[in-house]
């Protein structure tokens, strides 16, 4: 088994998906980024639509982020492949501005050829095949998006991300809030990523996104992960049950026998089972209010 996580309890909680008034969001990127950092995140991405974020460019140097929260740079592109498929990408990284496209190929190539960490944002929403997640080399893809949530229901896109892992397991869950913070859709703190990095930095954050050392989370937490041989060994924050997911409908639960939450469980994949004979396993918990928390496949 591939050891993705560390034993570690240092976790950074960070948003990849959010809005200002620099497209269509609500709020300034100033504003934005005091939201989040009074809610205790340690980095977010600023991804307006069609507008490459620099903090210093979009606001001057005199304009500094508090020390206790870093901003990473971002876009979301969108547009038709040549068959005529829609897709929303997020791009983290630091790159050119761009000029709004319906050439899909050649956006993403712009972003490939500088470097950006790909993200496929909610293709459930955007009425994505399942196979059009394989198209590009996507880094990693939203299977929750909290506006999508607010908006039409269509917040989840596990199937597109269990059915590539058939056969990519590099591709990362993400889960996102696409904040907007308008009256439409105030929703915000829905959807977040939870990253072992070595640092607070953003070399380092990307350097962990690229590694998919982070799970996706609504809501419960991962405090520690840890894999030895054949077994994998879970500490929570206070849980209903829990699941090791494999291919179709391999697969394993963990529940309380009185039904009571708990916080400790344990798998071990047995030589010869049917999840030794997976292309893939990740975890994924629940907590009593029904939040979910996936990890990357380890």
């Amino acid at each position: 088994m591939k050891h993705r996580y560390v034993g570690t309890d240092n976790w950074y909680k960070g948003n990849t998906h959010l809005h200002t008034t620099l497209s269509d969001g609500g709020k300034s990127p100033l504003e934005v980024v005091d939201l989040y950092r009074s809610a205790g995140y340690d980095f977010i991405a600023i991804t307006d639509h069609w507008h490459a974020f620099h903090f210093e460019q979009e606001l001057g140097k005199s304009a500094s982020v508090p020390e206790d929260i870093l901003v990473l740079n971002g876009i979301e592109i969108d547009g038709k492949d040549e068959m005529g498929h829609y897709y929303h990408v997020v791009a983290l990284g630091d790159f050119q501005q761009m000029q709004l496209s319906e050439d899909l190929d050649s956006s993403i190539a712009r972003l490939v050829g500088q470097d950006a960490y790909l993200i496929l944002a909610h293709p459930y929403w955007s009425g994505n095949r399942m196979e059009d997640v394989r198209r590009y080399p996507f880094h990693a893809v939203e299977i929750y998006n909290h506006v999508a949530a607010w908006l039409n229901g269509k917040s989840l896109a596990l199937p597109y991300w269990d059915d590539t892992l058939r056969y990519r397991d590099d591709l990362f869950g993400i889960s996102a809030d696409d904040a907007h913070l308008l009256p439409q859709h105030p929703g915000w703190k829905g959807g977040w990523i939870m990253v072992q990095a070595d640092g607070l930095s953003t070399p380092n954050i990307l350097k962990a996104l690229r590694a998919g050392t982070f799970y996706a989370t609504t809501g419960p937490s991962f405090h520690r992960i840890q894999t030895e041989g054949n077994k994998i060994t879970c500490h929570t924050s206070p849980i209903k049950q829990a699941w090791l997911v494999g291919e179709g409908y391999f697969g394993a639960r963990s529940v309380a026998a009185d039904g009571s939450l708990f916080s400790d469980f344990s798998f071990t994949i047995e030589a010869g089972s049917q999840l030794a004979r997976s292309s893939y396993v990740r975890l994924e918990i629940e907590d009593g209010a029904g939040k979910r928390a996936w990890t990357n496949p380890l």
